[in-house]
């Protein structure tokens, strides 16, 4: 992020603006205000914890890590998320040949991923289909992966936050 004089003069405004959108359930400007703003992930951190952890304190841990792909998936090219894309429907077609139609349908057809050297994040709509997939299908879609992917060794499941 900037650090100069100015930019330590709008720092108040862009955490008000933060606070602003996380109150209104809008994670996906939350986030693109802080990937613009002059703030550190730990003031961005700082500024979104106290609203964050009221209700749910995972909700954090969840959104460290979405900050983290979302700055670092800003940086890839349309050709490295085609990729990814290609990948991760060789997976889905795997798996689609060990798992009953009706569950494919319900749990992953309708995920996608990011790969950033060996860790995959597999991103879902909801807190539940995050959680059915963690526990019952996450060995399924590492071995999955590693048959179109070799050496991929990590795999987290987290929800996709929608404008």
């Amino acid at each position: 992020m900037i650090n100069n004089p100015t930019a330590e003069s709008y720092k108040p405004i862009e955490k008000q603006r933060i606070e602003h959108a996380l109150v209104n359930k809008d994670f996906i400007g939350a986030i693109t205000l802080y990937k613009y703003s002059s703030l550190s992930k730990e003031e961005f951190i700082a500024t979104v914890e106290p609203i964050l952890t009221k209700n749910k304190p995972n909700t954090m841990n969840h959104l460290q890590d979405f900050v983290d792909k979302e700055v670092a998936a800003s940086k890839k090219t349309n050709a490295d998320i085609l990729k990814e894309d290609e990948i991760w429907k060789e997976v889905l077609h795997l798996i689609s040949t060990q798992i009953s139609m009706p569950s494919f349908e319900t749990w992953l057809k309708n995920t996608t991923c990011s790969i950033e050297n060996n860790l995959v994040t597999v991103y879902c709509e909801n807190e539940f289909q995050r959680d059915w997939l963690e526990e019952r299908y996450t060995s399924l879609m590492l071995d999955c992966l590693n048959q179109v992917l070799p050496g991929a060794s990590e795999l987290t499941v987290t929800i996709k936050v929608s404008p």
